[in-house]
């Protein structure tokens, strides 16, 4: 139950939570204790007296200061300034100088209704404590831990591969283009070596016809090198003679 359902159920009605003395200040402090924070019967004698006897682990005490403004739910109570017993009630809202709480027995014989006060003979107010949860337990082991740890450490292992992999390819790459250029140089000096060896068998063909001489045709088994000193030759015996 809400403190808000409490006050429509017992507005106007008078409570006797301990069948005794009638419709006392106390008893609508307990009832609200029984059905709204779920706290049984505590405390006794009379309103001041709960001031000192708490249950300590249930409320937290707060004393009235000049700033000081309870909380909705919390229970006021009043020293001997109105009264030889004091007074107690729940707080519903307020300032700092007055307040509404929900009272029986204030005025005397009155039922439970909503009044208003100032903090005059306030001692202070009793606050519900917000029970602490307990730790959660800490979370179960991980029975894939250890093979969890090895994929991520073959994970990085490929992809170290991966990369050495790419920079290798990119080298090759770079080595086929390099060997790409010495086989064009190559075609191309080829070449030129056919169209020197053509034009050096033309002048030596041209020299032996004005000489009368026969022309002595190179092995065609000779390299290419072997070609060209065998002409260089022939030039070389025209001119010693």
């Amino acid at each position: 139950m809400t403190f808000r359902q409490f006050i429509d159920k017992y507005k106007g009605q008078g409570i006797d939570e301990d069948g005794s003395f009638g419709f006392q200040c106390v008893d609508l402090v307990q009832q609200y204790s029984k059905e709204v924070l779920g706290i049984p019967r505590w405390g006794s004698g009379n309103a001041i007296g709960r001031w000192e006897n708490y249950p300590k682990d249930k409320f937290e005490r707060i004393a009235n200061t000049p700033i000081g403004v309870p909380q909705n739910g919390d229970i006021v109570i009043w020293g001997k300034t109105i009264g030889e017993f004091g007074h107690i009630a729940v707080f519903i809202g307020g300032t700092a100088k007055t307040f509404q709480s929900f009272d029986q027995n204030f005025p005397l014989k009155s039922l439970c209704h909503i009044q208003s006060h100032n903090y005059k003979g306030v001692l202070g107010w009793l606050r519900l404590r917000v029970a602490t949860p307990p730790p959660a337990p800490p979370p179960p082991p991980d029975p894939c831990a250890e093979v969890r740890g090895q994929l991520e450490l073959m994970t990085a292992r490929v992809n170290k591969a991966e990369q050495d992999l790419q920079i290798a390819n990119n080298s090759a790459d770079v080595y086929k283009r390099g060997a790409e250029g010495v086989q064009t140089q190559l075609i191309n000096v080829s070449a030129n070596y056919d169209t020197l060896k053509g034009k050096l068998d033309a002048c030596t063909d041209n020299l032996a016809k004005a000489e009368g001489k026969i022309i002595i045709k190179p092995n065609k088994e000779m390299s290419g090198v072997e070609h060209i000193l065998f002409g260089f030759g022939k030039l070389f015996r025209k001119e010693t003679k």
